[in-house]
């Protein structure tokens, strides 16, 4: 029997494809992640996410090679123990479950992130996101992309366009920031290193007004440095050949549509971004934060300053 026009179910859109999420779809404080889920490279409901989805679309899309796409990836997927609760850490092992967490503490990936000199990628007490038991029908480790906003793991005060934590919503991209970002560009054309890193001190110091609860140190700094060093890496060196670039239609579709800016131009790299190239940039970032306070009489400090200090 022929089905009414009107009646007819909206075809079900191409991997490659931009779709605006569905309100029961889920996702993240991450734009980039989001991106790729609302153009299908990751599930569009933004639940059940495994671990080797995550590193194939950033792999395969935005062109990272795989130390960078497993060192983003992997520690997220690992469990998620409460530092700020009352639990001592025996009961928070056995909330979380023994059983699993001697899994880990005996992979090659825990080993090798314990050891590193660097208060962003200690354990999974600090990445982790998982809970115990949260796995798919093939028993692989999963992940629901609101799951991102569990404060104090990867997600962090002083976001580019989100709310912090102590400020109520702190998932969705709030237009004011959104606006307020698209007008950090210097010309309207692109977003260099500099009107990042004047960006990121404004962020700061409004936030000091306006969140007394602010939890912004060296760890945070870490990964705030590296959250734009890393779209700077992805969508600047494509454009520019250098990573001090990139162009303002390529940013305001990442930000503002959670889009992979492919109408607009965007290829992605030939050389797969890696860890070291992403550090370097991130260096980058930091020095460019110092520079901008000097421009600013009256307003010195930093981000990179702020997390030296605590």
């Amino acid at each position: 029997m022929e089905v009414p026009g009107n009646l007819s179910q909206t075809p079900v859109p191409q991997i490659g494809e931009w779709k605006h999420p569905e309100i029961t779809d889920l996702r993240s404080p991450c734009p980039v992640i989001n991106s790729l889920c609302n153009h299908g490279y990751l599930p569009r409901d933004g639940r059940n996410v495994t671990a080797d989805e995550v590193i194939k679309a950033f792999e395969e899309v935005l062109g990272l090679a795989p130390d960078l796409a497993n060192g983003l990836t992997k520690p997220a997927f690992m469990l998620h123990l409460d530092q700020e609760s009352a639990k001592t850490n025996s009961e928070n092992r056995e909330a979380a479950g023994e059983e699993e967490i001697k899994k880990e503490e005996q992979s090659w990936f825990h080993s090798f992130l314990s050891k590193l000199p660097v208060p962003t990628m200690d354990t999974q007490l600090s990445l982790g996101l998982r809970n115990a038991g949260q796995v798919n029908v093939k028993g692989e480790p999963v992940l629901n992309l609101d799951q991102l906003s569990r404060h104090g793991a990867v997600e962090h005060d002083v976001s580019l366009v989100r709310n912090d934590f102590a400020q109520g919503d702190n998932t969705s991209p709030q237009p004011h920031l959104v606006e307020e970002l698209l007008k950090a560009s210097s010309d309207g054309k692109i977003f260099t290193i500099a009107d990042f890193a004047r960006l990121r001190n404004q962020r700061l110091r409004e936030q000091k007004q306006d969140n007394p609860q602010l939890n912004f140190g060296l760890r945070e700094a870490i990964l705030a440095f590296g959250e734009v060093a890393l779209i700077m890496c992805i969508w600047g060196v494509s454009f520019s050949g250098g990573y001090d670039k990139a162009p303002y239609e390529y940013i305001k579709a990442i930000f503002k549509d959670e889009r992979i800016p492919f109408q607009e131009g965007w290829k992605r790299r030939t050389i797969p971004l890696t860890l070291a190239e992403l550090t370097l940039n991130s260096t980058y970032l930091q020095a460019a934060t110092f520079i901008d306070s000097f421009r600013q009489p009256g307003q010195h400090t930093t981000v990179a300053e702020n997390s030296t200090r605590d």
